[in-house]
């Protein structure tokens, strides 16, 4: 998903964002007007999790990501930060070659 753009229009960072599991809110709106997106008793969860895609998915991954950058060195600022993501980025094609679609994550 697209988590930023210039403002010339063109991309700077894509992260995941695409069929993301994270933490389900019961009783909330989503939750309750939404159930085809819960994660059901599968084995490994016990129903409290819910399945989205689209950037509110991928932002927290960047800002996680971000996170961990300035815990490492305070002392970067936005430009530096930015600087690296885009420079430390890999290009990743859409599938491994055998047809399948890469399943979201983020390898830090």
């Amino acid at each position: 998903e697209t988590v930023g753009k210039s403002l010339h229009g063109r991309l700077d960072l894509l992260a995941p964002g695409n069929r993301i599991v994270s933490l389900r809110a019961p009783g909330s709106y989503l939750d309750s007007n939404y159930p085809e997106f819960r994660v059901e008793h599968t084995g490994w969860t016990d129903g409290a999790y819910y399945r989205l895609s689209g950037t509110s998915m991928a932002a927290p991954q960047v800002a996680g990501t971000v996170a961990l950058m300035l815990g490492a060195n305070p002392g970067l600022t936005p430009n530096a930060v930015k600087a690296l993501l885009m420079g430390t980025a890999q290009r990743l094609e859409p599938t491994p070659g055998n047809g399948v679609p890469y399943a979201g994550g983020l390898s830090l």
